[in-house]
């Protein structure tokens, strides 16, 4: 009993020295993790490698090349046409300035830019923007903003890591769907079109929105994604743009992709191939059986996402299409065959919505399943990266990241039933200021 107490102490006693000296431990912490980027893009080659390619397909685009002349599944350029146009300042950049300095621009364009989709993003759940460091509202140092945070570290730090595009990509659909809520559809429209010009997975979010008979938003989100996606042909021509077109289209969806021993793939596809063709040793990569297995398993996902979604009323101004907004960011990262860790970034709204809503109802922890979910989807991600390299490539090849997006969209329909009637009147009536 007296060790009991003792441990109480040491843990009340770690809390109170945080709390007090919480400002100095964040400012910490973001120098601990900018101060040393500083030089490491100019010492090491391999660090932030992906630039690499995003600056050849926007001297590509410069020189109106075709785009896809060397490029597989997987290799070189399979990002969508306009995407390479998007790269054009990277390139500019890297003639005038050099590689390792404008690695060094888009690392801090996207650290503000992770910035910013936090505080848009926390706007959104408790109606006000977090300062970096305030004692008056919410900061950075408020559990409701780091904590969320730490749940998706491993992804965040693995995106800054290759220098991905992910966080930008992030940004725009936070930013669409803040633009949605604020009913301003064509911003919205504009920035949702953006996202999926880039990278095609954040088009389910278009679905979404026709499923749940949004039209206007889905109309701008359409017009506007066209209008995108053949802003090439304005500078290669009709004839030469739809010939590019169809090449990504053909390396996007017809080449037969064996991925199994890319171990950070942690795609559904990925998954699937492993299970089958590594240890179960039932079929061999990329075969009609894995397929059969991916498509199915990926409609089940979808049809009972849909499902729950459509058991309740849809209500704008509510907790109700955060949660499914979370979902369907979800799976628009694990649905692709190539479903890289840095993708899974767009766990953050999820994690951020799921983690609010149980310290705003904390009863809920009481059913088992709620909290196997919660605990199973965090020690999912944050063990493997915590533990030695060994240890961490088993739980990669069994997929630990599909299973902790699976585990969280669990959680977010589950939870999804006892939202229907809390509105963000209610989010905003217990604001979380000072919670540390």
């Amino acid at each position: 009993m007296n060790y009991m107490n003792h441990l109480q102490d040491i843990k009340e006693r770690i809390i109170l020295f945080a709390k007090k000296y919480r400002k100095i431990i964040l400012i910490l912490a973001v120098l601990a993790i900018v101060l040393p980027e500083i030089s490491v893009y100019f010492y090491r080659p391999g660090r932030g490698a992906d630039m690499h390619g995003y600056v050849q397909a926007g001297q590509d685009a410069l020189a109106l090349k075709d785009l896809y002349l060397d490029s597989k599944s997987g290799r070189h350029n399979t990002w969508p046409p306009f995407f390479s146009f998007v790269c054009v300042p990277l390139a500019l950049l890297d003639r005038y300035l050099g590689l390792p300095l404008t690695k060094e621009i888009w690392y801090f364009f996207n650290f503000f830019l992770l910035i910013a989709c936090i505080k848009i993003w926390m706007s959104i759940l408790v109606g006000e923007r977090p300062k970096f460091i305030s004692d008056e509202t919410i900061d950075f140092t408020s559990n409701v903003v780091f904590v969320p945070l730490l749940i998706v570290l491993p992804a965040i730090i693995n995106n800054f890591y290759w220098l991905q595009i992910n966080v930008l990509i992030l940004f725009l659909v936070i930013s669409g769907y803040y633009y949605y809520q604020k009913n301003k559809l064509i911003a919205g429209g504009i920035l949702f079109a953006l996202a999926a010009s880039l990278k095609a997975f954040p088009v389910l979010i278009l679905l979404y929105f026709v499923i749940r008979k949004q039209w206007k938003i889905a109309l701008w989100f359409g017009i506007f994604g066209l209008a995108f996606t053949i802003f090439p042909a304005i500078f290669y021509g009709v004839p030469e743009f739809l010939t590019m077109l169809l090449k990504w289209l053909s390396i996007s969806f017809n080449q037969n992709f064996v991925v199994w021993h890319y171990h950070d793939n942690q795609s559904l596809y990925a998954l699937w191939e492993r299970y089958l063709f590594l240890y179960l040793k039932v079929t061999q990569p990329a075969s009609l059986l894995i397929h059969i297995f991916f498509y199915a398993s990926a409609l089940s996902l979808l049809l009972i996402t849909i499902i729950m979604f459509l058991r309740n009323e849809y209500q704008k101004f509510s907790w109700q299409p955060m949660f499914e907004f979370s979902s369907i960011c979800i799976l628009m990262i694990i649905f692709p065959p190539i479903g890289w860790r840095h993708y899974f970034i767009f766990l953050y709204p999820a994690a951020s919505v799921a983690y609010l809503f149980l310290k705003r109802h904390s009863f809920l922890f009481e059913n088992r399943i709620i909290k196997i979910l919660f605990v199973g989807s965090i020690a999912a991600l944050v063990i493997p990266y915590l533990s030695g390299k060994n240890i961490a490539y088993f739980f990669r090849m069994i997929n630990n990241w599909t299973w902790a997006a699976i585990f969280l969209n669990t959680l977010i329909l589950i939870l999804l039933d006892r939202i229907h009637d809390t509105t963000i009147v209610e989010i905003q009536s217990h604001p979380s200021r000072g919670e540390n």
